[in-house]
């Protein structure tokens, strides 16, 4: 249902073919189809043992190893 609501909304971009009427105008996709959502989310908490080593690698990349290759944005940029 959301897909066809980004369809409309994004019918402007495409040449043939585009949605001429709002689907479902003013509902969400959830409310247009009658889901009933939680206020709280239902995704499970990446572990510590995972989330840990990927910040770290990270910030060493945004503090250290990212600054170091900024002479490649200009070496590959055309003249």
């Amino acid at each position: 249902m959301t897909a066809v609501k980004h369809l409309f909304a994004h019918g402007s971009f495409l040449t043939a073919n585009r949605l001429l009427v709002n689907p479902w105008p003013g509902r969400s996709g959830h409310a247009g189809a009658g889901v009933v959502r939680d206020a709280e989310n239902t995704t499970e908490r990446i572990s510590e043992e995972i989330i840990a080593p990927l910040v770290k690698g990270a910030v060493f990349y945004v503090t250290t190893a990212g600054p170091r290759t900024s002479w490649l944005r200009s070496a590959n940029m055309p003249n």
